[in-house]
């Protein structure tokens, strides 16, 4: 199938020729199958990346749990502790001696 164009020429000028055809302004086909194939390999690569991230973040979380655990339970242990001085020192020094004598 011949292709339409226009030779526009001038002495000492190349020649310059404007149309459509494989040149044109529509891609060829193996262009646009490249670009849909890349574009399909970004799309894959993000989804494999976002599940990396979920796993990592999973495992992360996996093995604070236990930590977690023992921070909550010294915490309560501490807050034990600090009610147990807050008492001390706001009760009346009377009270706090006939306590040790009751201890001893």
């Amino acid at each position: 199938m011949p292709t339409e164009t226009t030779t526009i020429a001038t002495v000492g000028v190349p020649t310059i020729q404007v149309g459509h055809g494989s040149h044109g302004s529509h891609p060829d086909t193996g262009s646009v199958f490249l670009g849909i194939f890349i574009g399909a390999g970004a799309v894959m690569l993000r989804q494999r990346l976002n599940k990396r991230r979920a796993q990592a973040a999973e495992r992360y979380a996996d093995r604070r749990e236990p930590r977690d655990t023992r921070y909550d339970s010294e915490v309560a242990e501490l807050a034990r502790r600090t009610a147990t001085l807050e008492r001390i020192v706001t009760d009346p020094a009377h009270r706090v001696d006939r306590e040790i004598e009751a201890l001893r």
